[in-house]
Formats: structure tokens, C-alpha cells, sequence
């Protein structure tokens, strides 16, 4: 997220009474590239059911001054330091999808939209 730009995620888990003995996680990450750009997350759990796991987590981070100076000390210049750490940020989230195509075109997005 850069400049003044501001994300919202609110994510739900809802467990019914019959959903016992599952497994549950929701998590949202924010990497934040600018001082003004904001991150806003509520995860929450809806729990009908005593005999389940169900986590959620969320986080907010600026870049990293030290890695983004250390990809800088590698020759690249500081906007292409900030595409290459915002996606090593996000390739995580690339290697866990079910549905490759799509992420492709996602990744792809993305990459358009960074340069």
C-alpha cells in the first residue's frame, strides 16, 4: 500500500453447531510502503460449536528500511527495490493457491499495476 491509499478487510469465520471436530484460520497481512497509506483489519470468529480449533490473526508492517537498503547496495534502484521486497511480500500467498491460473493473472496484476 502506498501513498495515501487506505484497505479495509474484514473477514468472518462462521463455525456452526455442527461443524465440530474443524480447523479454522483466517489472517490478513498489510505491507505498508508509505507513511500516509493505512491498514485496517477486523478478522473475526462466529462460534456456535465448543469442539473445534479456530485461529485469526492480522498485521500491519512498514517495508523494511534495512532490507530495502540492502537490495538498493545490489545495484537496483530504490523503486525496483520496492517492487522486488512488496513481491517477495506477496509470494507467499502465491504458493498456497489452489487455483494456479488465476493466481498467475493475479500476480500478473499486480506486477502491472507496481511498475
Amino acid at each position: 500500500m502506498d501513498n495515501d491509499s487506505k484497505a479495509v478487510y474484514k473477514g468472518v469465520i462462521r463455525q456452526e453447531k455442527l461443524a465440530t471436530n474443524s480447523y479454522a484460520y483466517l489472517s490478513e497481512d498489510s505491507l505498508i510502503l508509505d507513511k500516509n497509506a493505512k491498514s485496517i483489519s477486523v478478522p473475526s470468529l462466529e462460534i456456535e460449536t465448543n469442539e473445534l480449533k479456530a485461529y485469526h490473526s492480522a498485521s500491519s508492517q512498514p517495508l523494511d528500511k534495512e532490507l530495502l537498503l540492502y537490495v538498493m547496495s545490489r545495484g537496483l534502484s530504490r523503486s525496483s527495490a520496492i517492487k522486488m521486497v512488496a513481491t517477495g511480500f506477496i509470494e507467499s500467498t502465491f504458493d498456497r493457491a489452489e487455483n494456479p491460473v488465476f493466481m498467475d493473472e493475479l500476480k500478473n496484476s499486480i506486477e502491472n499495476k507496481m511498475e
